[in-house]
Formats: structure tokens, C-alpha cells, sequence
């Protein structure tokens, strides 16, 4: 063989290498941004997941607040009814004993059912300041859920914000976050700061 033919050979031998190499980094780059697009799909995805689980819980902590609102509402117009029925029970007892005789001044301390009068306008307040209590237990608990529901949200926004290219919607921190960071960020100064 002629030294031009194996010089021949060898530069063939040489390109086809070359091309081989070249097409083996093609198939990687391909590969590569491939396994891009899927990691960007599945950030994407995450994303929407977190974001809607946020919404969700946003919207259930205004609907526990909605609620709670309700039960004071209700609360204030049972009380009210029970001021009135109280009211009606008084004038009730009052003609009753006007009726039988007794001397009736519900204003003043010399009546005959002055105490009767008094344990009754006692006995309605108690039941009302019972119902009011009772109203803003359930409101508070109510509450308590819509603060719950809150905070499940902000946590899902932190997901988002973990994300890759995630942002909170607000572009910044809700309160919770802020908190949080400051008081990591003191955690440090209390630290170094402890006696030794």
C-alpha cells in the first residue's frame, strides 16, 4: 500500500472518528436538553400543584372567617331574642302580680316583687353573657381553623418559592415567611452570644 493510500486511510479513519465523537455529543446534548425539558415540566407542574393547594387554603381560611363572622351574628341576634322574651317574662310577672294584688314599681326597691324582678333581669343577663361566651368559643375555634388554613398555605408557597424560577405570586414574603426569617436570622447573634 502506497504511503498516500494509508495517509488516505488514516485521515478516513480520523473523520469518521471525529464524526462518530460529534455524534455521540449530539446524542448528549439531545439527551441533556431532553432531561431538561422534563425537569422544567416537572417544576412546572409542582409549581401549579403548590400554588393551587395554596389557593385552596386561602379560600378555606376566608371561608372559616366568613363562618366565624356568621356565628357571631347569629349569637347577637339570639341574644337580642333572649332580651326580648326576658322583657316579655318580666311584663308577664309584673301583670300577674298586679293582678293578684301586689304592689307593682318595677323601679323601685319598696315593690313586693322588686327581688322576683331583680332575679329575673339577673338570670337574663347571665343567660346572655352565656350565649355570648359560648358564640365566641365556637367563633374562636372556627378561627383557630382559618389561621390553620393560612398558614397551610404559606407553607405551599414556600414549596412554590423552593421551586426552580418559583416566586411567591406577591414577589415577596408573606408575614409568616418574614417572621420566620428573623427569627432565624437573631438565632445566630443568641447563639454566639450564650455564656461559656
Amino acid at each position: 500500500m502506497s504511503g498516500y493510500t494509508a495517509m488516505a486511510i488514516a485521515i478516513g479513519s480520523a473523520v469518521a472518528g471525529a464524526a462518530a465523537k460529534a455524534n455521540q455529543a449530539r446524542i448528549a446534548n439531545n439527551n441533556i436538553a431532553r432531561q431538561n425539558m422534563l425537569n422544567q415540566y416537572a417544576a412546572h407542574t409542582a409549581m401549579e400543584r403548590a400554588n393551587y393547594q395554596a389557593q385552596i387554603s386561602y379560600d378555606n381560611a376566608v371561608i372559616a372567617q366568613n363562618e366565624a363572622d356568621a356565628i357571631r351574628d347569629l349569637s347577637l341576634e339570639e341574644q337580642r331574642e333572649r332580651l326580648r322574651q326576658g322583657k316579655i317574662q318580666e311584663g308577664a310577672v309584673i301583670a300577674a302580680a298586679a293582678a293578684s294584688g301586689f304592689l307593682v314599681d318595677p323601679d323601685g326597691e319598696d315593690s313586693s316583687i322588686y327581688l322576683a324582678l331583680a332575679e329575673h333581669a339577673g338570670q337574663t343577663r347571665l343567660d346572655i353573657r352565656w350565649m355570648e361566651h359560648e358564640a365566641d368559643l365556637r367563633a374562636r375555634a372556627v378561627e383557630d381553623k382559618g389561621l390553620m388554613h393560612t398558614r397551610q398555605g404559606d407553607l405551599f408557597m414556600m414549596e412554590v418559592a423552593s421551586i426552580p424560577g418559583g416566586v411567591l405570586p406577591s414577589g415577596g414574603q408573606s408575614e409568616s415567611f418574614a417572621a420566620a426569617g428573623s427569627l432565624f436570622a437573631s438565632a445566630g447573634s443568641v447563639w454566639a452570644a450564650r455564656p461559656t
